[in-house]
């Protein structure tokens, strides 16, 4: 549209989006937000462009062989890592990004652990799955929306 300017300098590795696999993009907080299989994180852009790892969103992610420390979910019910029937939906009113999963069998994934001090690739699963809607929000966005003059 030529209404902002993006740095975006080649080779600039710090700006990059990685390789996301089956990708759902929502523009969201006068961003872009983009996540896929896996779940491990959410990356933001302004433009579209120059990527990052976003600091103000997290996928729950759990270590689940600290000790000492009950944890849910469970190793037995590891949230959705793993999963790929889904849909993203965004409630523009309300500020909300909606997830729904469809009901799934047989999930695995992989993750790496400390064991002996030294990271481990361990695979995880099978694990199955109801429906399921997560639902979350940027919580600054709920403020603002308080304090408006519609609510």
């Amino acid at each position: 549209m030529g209404d902002i300017w993006v740095s975006f300098a080649p080779y600039n590795t710090t700006s990059c989006c990685p390789e996301i696999e089956n990708p759902s993009i929502i523009y969201y907080n006068d961003q872009f937000y983009i996540f896929g299989d896996g779940f491990k994180s959410f990356y933001v852009s302004k433009s579209g462009l120059a990527w990052k790892k976003a600091t103000k969103f997290s996928f729950p992610n759990y270590n689940w062989s600290a000790s000492g420390v009950v944890l849910r979910p469970t190793i037995n019910d590891p949230e959705f890592r793993g999963r790929k029937n889904y849909a993203t939906v965004q409630d523009t009113k309300n500020e909300y990004i909606y997830i729904l999963f469809g009901s799934e069998t047989g999930i695995t994934f992989s993750e790496n652990i400390k064991v002996a001090g030294n990271n481990t690739l361990v695979d995880r699963g099978p694990y199955n799955h109801d429906s399921e809607v997560w639902r979350g929000r940027l919580n600054q966005l709920w403020f603002d929306l308080a304090k408006s003059p519609k609510q």
